[in-house]
């Protein structure tokens, strides 16, 4: 998937979260070694980080 803006380098993409208009709202990564995973919500400016956590289940929990 083409995102609208870049990544760091050492993360990568692993869910998107869509709106019911098909927007693109949330994504999250993971450190290349997935120690951590991060949660950005994802707006016209690009993107801010919203969390992070160990796991998956913890992040989503958390901050959703």
């Amino acid at each position: 998937m083409d995102l609208p803006f870049k990544l760091p380098r050492n993360e990568v993409l692993w869910e998107t979260h869509y709106d019911e208009n098909d927007n693109l709202t949330h994504i999250v990564t993971s450190d290349t070694r997935r120690d951590h995973y991060i949660l950005y919500k994802v707006d016209d400016d690009g993107y801010r980080l919203i969390g992070k956590a160990k796991n998956p289940v913890d992040l989503l929990r958390r901050y959703k």
